[in-house]
């Protein structure tokens, strides 16, 4: 599991962005620690990498009332694309 600090490193990215990216539903923890610290797993990074990767392609995922689920459907396009349907 990864602290915020860790996972913003493997990113490139500042701690106040992921909580930012938290704060509008875009990305969770998978859980807390006993003291209540954020703890993200291989799937939040994962997530996060495509987050980075539709940010650095222009898609501006503010722009929407439901970021994730815009980030969702941006996936699934790119998914179905590259099962060639």
């Amino acid at each position: 599991m990864l602290t915020v600090s860790q996972l913003a490193k493997l990113c490139g990215l500042s701690r106040t962005t992921l909580l930012y990216y938290e704060s509008i539903g875009l990305l969770s923890p998978a859980c807390r620690s006993d003291s209540n610290y954020r703890r993200y797993s291989t799937e939040q990074l994962e997530r996060l990498r495509t987050i980075c990767a539709y940010r650095n392609a222009g898609l501006r995922l503010s722009d929407s009332a439901s970021p994730r689920r815009k980030v969702e459907r941006c996936h699934r396009g790119i998914e179905a694309a590259a099962a060639g349907t």
